[in-house]
This record gives structure tokens, sequence and C-alpha cells, in this order.
């Protein structure tokens, strides 16, 4: 981080400390998860000037001043290994909406602080080796359209998704309870990990959820009449995957 600390102490504007801030949240990534080993590492190896022309970085937002900021990651199966960083989180676009790491040897868990992207549409961080908890909220961000995290060893409940954090200091939850709750959510990927409990009826008010894969899991009990097998009678969510028996489904388009 020598020639960071050095553009840093260099920087002159806020202009500046946005771009060093973003170098930071992308090294951070890159060290963590051994970036000298991945498939391709173009750019991030030299620390080239315009992050944007880095291997990976899909997106990028572009101002009149010059600057550019990241709003894209595409690393899936590019060999990362080790824990995704919280400082990934201090990426300073608000327009941030694609992270795609799947296909990697990550380990760990997701940061919880991933919530913060408000703007995230797509992430996609399946076959990783993940584990822990669902970062508590992560189906509270109101742009999220696909969520795949098949594949890994996800533990806790399903209920952890719906959580709010009033204050992240204080890491004081509440479960977000209001019944007009609704979601960009279309596709919904958590098969093949270790998650329990039941699925929550909240899942019915996802009203253009098309893809529900929540097989291979430890989930138990009846599927609410007003949450998912609502949405199968109006014919909105066209496939549902799920372990018929152990939930007692009724309303599964296919049953594992």
């Amino acid at each position: 981080f020598g020639k960071l600390i050095e553009e840093l102490d260099a920087s002159d504007s806020a202009a500046d400390e946005i771009r060093v801030q973003q170098r930071y949240a992308l090294m951070s990534t890159y060290f963590a998860t051994d970036g000298d080993s991945w498939t391709n590492r173009d750019g991030w190896d030299t620390f080239s000037e315009n992050e944007c022309d880095w291997y990976g970085i899909s997106n990028c937002n572009s101002f009149e001043d010059g600057r550019k900021t990241v709003t894209g990651i595409n690393l899936g199966k590019n060999n990362l290994k080790g824990p995704i960083p919280s400082e990934l989180c201090a990426l300073p676009d608000p327009d941030f909406f694609l992270l795609d790491l799947g296909e990697n040897d990550l380990g760990g868990n997701i940061p919880e602080c991933i919530i913060e992207f408000r703007s995230l549409e797509n992430l996609q961080i399946f076959g990783a080796q993940l584990s822990g908890n669902l970062p508590a909220g992560l189906l509270t961000i109101p742009a999220l359209t696909k969520l795949q995290l098949y594949d890994n060893n996800f533990s806790g409940t399903l209920d952890v998704l719906f959580e709010e954090s009033d204050s992240y200091d204080n890491g004081h939850i509440s479960i977000y309870r209001d019944s007009s709750f609704s979601s960009m959510l279309q596709d919904l990927r958590l098969h093949n990990n270790k998650l329990e409990g039941t699925i929550p009826a909240l899942f019915g008010n996802f009203y253009v959820l098309k893809t529900l894969h929540l097989w291979g899991n430890d989930l138990t009990g009846g599927v609410t009449e007003s949450g998912v097998c609502e949405l199968r009678r109006s014919e909105d969510l066209q496939v549902f995957e799920a372990d018929c028996q152990e939930i007692g489904c009724t309303c599964c388009s296919d049953c594992k």
C-alpha cells in the first residue's frame, strides 16, 4: 500500500480522495484474496493508472472532470483465494450494482456491510466455499434483482435475510414486518447450503420473483398459503424447486 499512501498524501481535492478510497477498496480485495495467484490480474498487479481498465472491472461511471468510479465487478472463476474483505464496501460510487465472485475458493462469510450498496442489482457468489450466516437484511436492498449464493456452506435461517439493522454501531437488529414489503427480486438461488428453519411468509411479497431454488438445505415445515404458494398460483413464480417432502410443499414446480 506504499504507493497508495503516497497518493493520499499528494491528494489536494475531494475528487482525489474519492479515487484513493476506490483504489484502497480494490487493492484490499486483491491482497486479501491472494491476487498474485489470480488467473488474470491485468492492471491489478501493476497498480495501473485507470482502475476501470483492470481485469474484471466491468462497469464504471465517467465524470466531466475525468474521474471514473467503479460500479461493477466480475471476477468469477478467477482463482481468488481468501475471505472477502470488508474494505470492499469502501467503494465510493453509490451506483455500484454488480458483484460477481462466483466459482472461486473464498471461504469465510460475506461482510455484513454489503447491504450498504443500496443500488446493488446483481450479487453472484456461488460455488465459493462461503460459510456462516447470510448477511442480515440482504433482501432489503431495494434494487436487488438477482441473488445467487448456491453451492456454499451457509447456515442459519432464511429470516435473517429480512432483518434490518437500525444502527451498525450498536448492532441492534429488528425484523421487517411490513406486509406491503416488495422487491425487484426476480432470481433467488440458495440451493446446496446448510440453511435451517422454515420458509418465511415474506417471500410471498416478492411479486416479480420468477425463480426460487431452495433445495439441498435442511429446511422444514410447511409452505404457507399466503407466501410462496400464492405466487405459484398466480403464475408469477415460474420455477420453485425445493425438497418437497421435508417442507411439505404442494406447489413446487420441481421436487428434489
